[in-house]
């Protein structure tokens, strides 16, 4: 029995929305990454496209455009050289297989069906604009292969039976051409921007797909409204889309009970961008993979959130998914899915994982669930890997798992090498990084759901580390730093968790990309950029717990090794260390040129209260003030300095002489 796809908890949580942009005291870099990636994205769609075309992550990328067979120009000259149309409806109808049509600057105000395998070339997303017409017809290319889930719908570009390329433009759902208030003129009970069915493969690049809502305003509450859609047995492709304003959700493969759908999605964006009172009882989702075998490699899905007001109190209930990844029985297609270096923020839930088919291989590697409302990832039954994910600053838990919701199979969930923090710090005794919640009671088990930890980063969550509810289910751990939160609690034996406690593991995550903190004991390898990698490490500590630390370099001239250890620097006169010293000796054997930032994570509870913690830098024979940045909630201090010695996190004792030490920032800004 197919099921819907909602979160629904049976005991209540509360969790303020927690901000993202202040881990550092400024915005990380994967964030900075995020918000820049935005930027050129908005640029382009106002200005138009630029050459080299910037991609979602920043990165110049070259096409290479096939030769025009045939011109699109609202002129008929079809003895020109190469012939020139009218419309791009016509074009496709005299196009023959293999041709590429080319499309010019301006609106095209068309329905479009796609029956033969072409390539259409626009010139350049908010330049050639495919616009919805004031009135739409029911797609009418049906498909055994569909499975009758597009029968009535309604579509501005329908790809049926084919093979077709489309690049460089953008689809509008705005028939009127009044702005993004505006959408499409529906009848139907479902409507989409770009369908793919009935078998086909197609390939996108450079493409924006918008304003997929209804144009009755009064209808934005309806559950419909899906800007890509892809069928059983069909096939996307897609790199660098941009999908926007959408009322239900951004893109969806929906498979069958017999017959999965692929997609491919690689340097994309997909944001749930609500208007103006728009989706007041919508569960928006970003990007949907239902019995679908999947690739996401470098997309962003952003701000898919369910304003109803019994969605805004409280995760019960409906919510709303960067990504949502399922099937609905064990008997369904057997699928891969695979998920990569790319980032789910700003949405109720990051990544919500319910694979019943044992068969599948379901995994997360290297990805941002971070500054979601709710929850970071969201199991709901099934299985899945998660493999050195950055599971940060969510509002209630990192990881809920949900045992017994459907009935159907138990939850066995993987984790290896992640870094969760920063999660839950209201204090709930349900919040923090990790919860697993028993639903049995309520709904048909099975039961012995159990997540396994192995070789993670856990810690700075507020509430508790972990929360087992369920007297069936297991968390387990091996090498597991639970460091900042404390032992799990509510689990049933205590033999049931043999992970480390305060010691850090020889083998955490280490992940080089710009998005990921990558953790390893005491050192970090750096090659020669010239824009090094920000991430984060765990000093040795003979005496105690590992401190965090984080360093983001300017240029790296030649590699070599950071290590970080505990130093026996004592304090200067006018300073304390406080009662739970952070002292790190940080080297480089290498070498680098310009200032870099560093960060230590700290334990207020150390120094005196009300006190202010600095990060001082030991330099000539005395301790410096090298501090730029506190934040207190997520416990860092940071600095920006020119070299590498001694740090420590201390506060200054106010009844002793104030130093007369310029600070070293002050000497890096003279000269």
């Amino acid at each position: 029995m197919p099921r819907v796809r909602h979160v629904q908890l049976v005991a209540p949580l509360s969790q303020a929305p927690r901000s993202i942009a202040g881990t550092k005291g400024c915005a990380p870099p994967w964030i900075r990454t995020l918000l820049a990636s935005s930027l050129i994205v908005l640029s382009a769609l106002a200005a138009g496209p630029i050459a080299p075309l910037a991609s979602a992550q920043g990165r110049a990328v070259t096409q290479v455009v096939p030769a025009c067979d045939l011109r699109v120009t609202g002129v008929a000259n079809p003895s020109a050289t190469p012939p020139e149309y009218v419309t791009i409806g016509v074009a496709v109808a005299a196009a023959s297989s293999g041709s590429n049509i080319c499309i010019g600057t301006g609106t095209w105000t068309e329905q479009l069906v796609i029956t033969k395998d072409i390539t259409i070339t626009g010139a350049g997303e908010g330049l050639t604009i495919i616009r919805s017409p004031s009135g739409l017809s029911p797609i009418s290319c049906p498909n055994a292969l569909d499975g009758g889930v597009l029968d009535g719908g309604e579509a501005i570009v329908d790809i049926c039976s084919a093979a077709a390329t489309l690049r460089s433009v953008t689809i509008d759902g705005d028939y009127d051409g009044a702005g993004e208030l505006t959408g499409m003129p529906v009848d139907s009970s479902d409507f989409y921007g770009l369908v793919v069915h009935g078998g086909a493969f197609a390939t996108l690049s450079d493409v924006t797909v918008t304003n997929v809502h209804d144009a009755n305003s009064a209808h934005w509450g309806l559950q419909r409204g899906d800007a890509v859609w892809v069928a059983p047995a069909a096939s996307l492709t897609a790199t660098r889309l941009h999908v926007l304003r959408y009322q239900k959700s951004g893109v969806i493969a929906k498979g069958s009970g017999s017959v999965a759908a692929n997609v491919t999605l690689i340097d994309s964006l997909v944001e749930g961008d609500k208007l103006a009172g728009m989706n007041a009882s919508i569960a928006m989702n970003g990007i949907t993979v239902d019995r679908a075998n999947a690739t996401l490699h470098a997309v962003i899905s952003r701000g898919n959130t369910c304003d109803v007001p019994s969605c805004a109190a409280s995760p019960e209930a409906y919510n709303s998914g960067g990504l949502l990844v399922y099937d609905s029985e064990p008997s369904d297609p057997t699928v891969t899915v695979s998920v990569y270096e790319s980032v789910f923020t700003e949405n109720d839930i990051g990544i919500y994982s319910d694979v019943t088919n044992p068969d599948s291989t379901i995994q997360y590697s290297s990805n941002d669930a971070s500054g979601n409302r709710w929850f970071g990832i969201n199991l709901d039954e099934g299985h899945a890997e998660f493999l050195s994910n950055d599971i940060t600053n969510n509002g209630v838990n990192g990881i809920v798992a949900i045992q017994g919701l459907y009935g159907i199979a138990p939850v066995q969930a993987l984790f290896t090498r992640n870094v969760i923090t920063g999660n839950g710090e209201n204090g709930d005794p349900t919040a923090g990084a990790i919860r697993l919640f028993d639903a049995s009671e309520f709904y048909a088990p099975p039961t012995n759901a159990a997540l396994t930890f192995t070789d993670n980063a856990i810690f700075a969550n507020g509430g508790v580390a972990a929360v087992n509810t369920s007297s069936d289910c297991t968390i387990t751990g091996t090498g597991t730093w639970w460091g900042g939160s404390g032992r799990p609690i509510g689990l049933p034996a205590l033999s049931e968790f043999s992970a480390d406690n305060g010691v850090a593991p020889d083998a955490l995550a280490i992940d080089t990309s710009d998005r990921a903190f990558g953790f390893t004991r005491s050192s970090q390898v750096l090659t020669p950029e010239a824009d090094a990698p920000y991430f984060t490490f765990l000093s040795s500590n003979p005496g105690g717990s590992p401190s965090i630390i984080s360093m983001d370099f300017g240029a790296v001239t030649d590699g070599g090794t950071v290590t970080a250890t505990h130093s026996t620097q004592a304090a200067d006169a006018d300073m304390s260390f406080g009662t739970i010293p952070n002292v790190i000796d940080v080297q480089f054997s290498g070498s680098f040129t310009g200032s870099l930032e560093l960060c230590i994570f700290f334990d207020p509870a150390g120094f005196t209260p009300g006190a202010v913690a600095q990060l001082f830098h030991f330099t000539e024979g005395t301790w410096l003030n090298v501090t730029t940045s506190v934040n207190e909630p997520g416990h860092p201090v940071c600095g920006v300095v020119s070299s590498l010695s001694p740090f420590a996190v201390a506060e200054e004792v106010t009844d002793a002489t104030p130093p007369t030490t310029t600070s070293l920032v002050a000497r890096v800004a003279e000269g």
